[in-house]
């Protein structure tokens, strides 16, 4: 699917395909939509995804920029468990943070909102990472961002957020839908900056889903910490099943640049490190899922370790690459 640096554009039709498949939907309570939309972000557009409620007969869709009311999206009640917003035919403004949230309806009565999520309209980054921001919703923290700088050569994210670990998905994610094995390949400048002094993190990561809970692999760099690179996963849809750790140099002994890659063979996740991007150490065992979905998302990850502060990661971003067989 993905060859080379230049990731092909994924089309938005893809990305509510896999949302759909690897979606959990939220369970009901009356006629509450109790999750946070997902939200795809795309040039001047929104897919918003959501999950369903027992004896629904439509929904209906929420935006707001920062500060102002909220608008009902579709004119109508809609059948689905998605919607795409382009303001009606006349394309959101890029760059513009906006907050969904949804209501389900039951014979003509609206039920309470959904939780809120937030994303930016953009073109994807590369042709293909769209920015998701997962459990970082409200006006402040405000969301993340990735830029590229090709002056620079590098990539730049901006998350907040409290963690990537146990039952914790507080991140911003550029990502981009990926079928069967894989490999995505990164050159690290150098650690991240900001957020909580040890622990923010900033890596590659592979996520079956764009929900909460949902099974994850990274490999990640961290503002201070020892080993300074590590790989951490969580196996289980449930949110159990998590395991981390490395087995290299401390944040003091650490040289940079540093490469790092995360790879997928069947049902089976590897992170490995390399000081030349030639010759290649496991970062620690690799792990077996025991059961991964054909398609899952995969990309560049980071989280502040504390909500209401920033970190910032960057990539080397000609060495950016994610590879198929």
């Amino acid at each position: 699917m993905q060859r080379g640096r230049y990731l092909h554009l994924t089309v938005l039709a893809g990305v509510l395909a896999l949302t759909a498949t690897v979606r959990t939907p939220a369970h009901a309570a009356a006629i509450n939509t109790t999750a946070a939309p997902i939200l795809s972000p795309d040039n001047g557009r929104v897919l918003v995804t959501f999950g369903g409620v027992l004896n629904a007969t439509g929904y209906n869709v929420y935006r707001h920029a920062a500060g102002a009311a909220a608008t009902l999206v579709n004119p109508a009640p809609t059948l689905y468990n998605w919607v795409v917003d382009d303001n009606d035919g006349a394309g959101l403004a890029n760059g513009v943070a906006l907050w969904y949230s949804v209501k389900a309806v039951v014979s003509g009565a609206e039920g309470p909102a959904s939780g809120e999520n937030v994303t930016t309209p953009a073109p994807p980054l590369l042709g293909a990472l769209r920015l998701y921001n997962i459990t970082t919703p409200g006006v402040d923290p405000a969301p993340g961002s990735v830029t590229l700088d090709t002056a620079k050569d590098l990539i730049t994210i901006h998350a907040s957020g409290d963690d990537i670990w146990d039952a914790q998905d507080g991140q911003s994610f550029a990502a981009t839908p990926v079928t069967g094995d894989f490999t995505i390949t990164a050159r690290f400048p150098g650690p991240p900056t900001g957020g909580e002094p040890t622990y923010g993190k900033v890596g590659l990561e592979m996520r079956t889903g764009l929900a909460p809970l949902d099974e994850y692999a990274l490999a990640f760099i961290s503002v201070h910490r020892d080993p300074a690179l590590s790989f951490e996963y969580r196996t289980l849809l449930d949110g159990s099943g998590n395991g981390g750790g490395g087995n290299g140099d401390t944040a003091d002994t650490q040289k940079y640049p540093v490469w790092m890659r995360l790879s997928r063979q069947g049902t089976t996740m590897a992170a490995q490190q390399s000081q030349d991007g030639t010759t290649w150490t496991d970062i620690r065992d690799a792990q077996d899922f025991t059961r991964l979905p054909p398609t899952v998302f995969v990309g560049i990850a980071a989280t502040a370790h504390m909500d209401k502060s920033y970190l910032d990661g960057q990539i080397i971003a000609s060495s950016l690459s994610i590879t198929t067989p």
